[in-house]
């Protein structure tokens, strides 16, 4: 990615998308593009609400707010992509335009980054990326959390 300007993407001969780096992975148009290039938390569900303040809501009952295309139907099965970078550690008195709690289920130190995996409603485990630093307190696993991204991060694709 970092010697390209565009890319073509293929699967079995078949081509999945074409753009630039910054296109396939901040808007991927499949979940092999989405899982292809980096990392990403693919969540399933269906659709409640269309257009810029659409919803989609997962099995466990989360509600996430992103842009979804009026052409998909009320109850429509969907997946969503968010990146983990995309995501981060609520403060309490913190909000954000999507907001999931949970619990720490996992911390792995990466040397720049911890990689969280906080589960949250049902059985979806959302993995964000936070910068190190010198001395900051990592949370115990089971630690209550709030994870918090914006509407434009998560991104609606096919469920199929």
């Amino acid at each position: 990615m970092a010697m390209s300007d565009r890319i073509c993407l293929m699967n079995h001969g078949h081509i999945e998308q074409i753009g630039s780096p910054q296109d396939l992975y901040f808007h991927p148009k499949t979940t092999f593009v989405a899982d292809f290039l980096g990392e990403s938390n693919i969540i399933e569900g269906v659709v409640v609400s269309t257009g810029a303040k659409g919803m989609v809501e997962t099995a466990g009952g989360l509600r996430i707010h992103a842009a979804v295309d009026a052409a998909r139907s009320l109850g429509q099965p969907v997946k969503l992509v968010l990146r983990p970078e995309g995501l981060r550690l609520l403060k309490p008195d913190e909000t954000a335009e999507n907001v999931a709690e949970g619990t720490l289920a996992e911390t792995a130190f990466i040397g720049g980054v911890y990689r969280h995996f906080v589960a949250v409603a049902g059985d979806v485990v959302l993995c964000l990326k936070q910068f190190t630093d010198r001395g900051a307190v990592v949370p115990q696993l089971g630690t209550a959390m709030r994870v918090g991204w914006r509407r434009d991060h998560a991104v609606v694709l096919d469920a199929a």
